[in-house]
This record gives structure tokens, sequence and C-alpha cells, in this order.
């Protein structure tokens, strides 16, 4: 149901593809960039209407919602009672190396799960759809948050070198969160 308007979205550039890609370094770039206010371009469309002679499967890899804790510290208080836990400033405890399930994933399983999965499919393009940062809402900054899309590109990029990967924003990625202009102006 949704397909014709992922490729629309894909095909026609509708978020300047080359901008999000380069901002979160999914892609190389030949300039060096400081990170700016800027403004996501959107350029008018229309559908294309579908192809009759395609007939090849194709195949795509989806993640979203990583929610990637670069703080995760071996360790540290897995249920230390606050809304974020596995942290330094959580005291000692016993957060293991893999991950806990009362804390957001951290970078090294995260690059244990990519590699996994590169070594066990050949997808023709990659699709992150957003949430890259971890859950602690209240010490996001836009610095932050681009670390976290930085942290959750580059096992996609070591494990993947050839194969696009396509990135989304999600409300967890912007700075404040959740914070779109609306509906008037966000016709997703």
């Amino acid at each position: 149901e949704f397909a014709p308007i992922f490729w629309e979205i894909v095909n026609l550039k509708y978020l300047e593809p080359e901008w999000v890609c380069e901002k979160i370094h999914a892609c190389k770039s030949d300039e060096e960039e400081t990170i700016s206010e800027e403004t996501v371009k959107f350029s008018s469309f229309t559908s294309p209407p579908p192809s009759k002679e395609a007939t090849d499967v194709g195949y795509i890899l989806q993640m979203t919602d990583l929610h990637i804790d670069l703080d995760y510290v071996v360790g540290t208080k897995a249920d230390c009672g606050e809304p974020m836990c596995c942290r330094e400033v959580n005291g000692k405890g016993a957060a293991r190396e893999w991950g806990e399930y009362t804390c957001d994933i951290n970078a090294i399983t995260f690059d244990k799960v990519v590699e996994h999965v590169a070594e066990n499919f050949n997808p023709d393009f990659i699709v992150l759809t957003g949430d890259s940062p971890p859950h602690d809402v209240w010490e996001q900054s836009i610095e932050e948050n681009v670390a976290c899309m930085i942290g959750t590109s580059t096992p996609f990029q070591n494990h993947f070198p050839d194969t696009p990967v396509i990135p989304a924003l999600g409300n967890h990625d912007i700075f404040p969160i959740g914070q779109y202009r609306g509906p008037k102006y966000d016709q997703w």
C-alpha cells in the first residue's frame, strides 16, 4: 500500500538525500562541514507511472528506532531507578558488554548486529527510518543527535561499503525532539 509513496520519495529526491546523507556521515563528502542551522529543502514532484516491465525482485534492509546509547558503560547499574541506566553516572553495577534489557543498545552490540546482517544478507539498499539517539531527551542537543546519527550510519559504511543507505529523520533525531512544524507544513 505504501510502496508507491516510498518510491516517490526515493526516486524523486523529496528530501534532498545528498544533504541528509552527508549530514549524518553516511556518504563521503568532498567538503568538511560544521554543524549549522540549515533548513531541509523540499521540492515538488509527481509520481512516475509504475513500470510494467519491472519483474526483478529487490531486497531492502529497513531498520528503525535503534536508540543507540554512546554513553553505555559496562559494569554500571542496569536497574538504577532512573529513566536511563547503564551509564557512569548510575554507579557500579552489573551492566554487561552486550547490553541490558533495561538500557538502550550500546555501540558494540549494534556494530555486531550490523556485521551479522552483512554476513547473512545482501540487500539492494538499506533504509534507516530514524530515531538513532538514546532516550535521554533531557540531555540531547544538535551535536549529540548528529553524533548518534553518525554512530548509526558508520557500521553500515563499514559493513556495507557498496550498498546505498537511505536515511530518514525520526522524531528523536531532530532537536528538540518531536518539534516538527505541524500539520500545515508537515504533509507526510
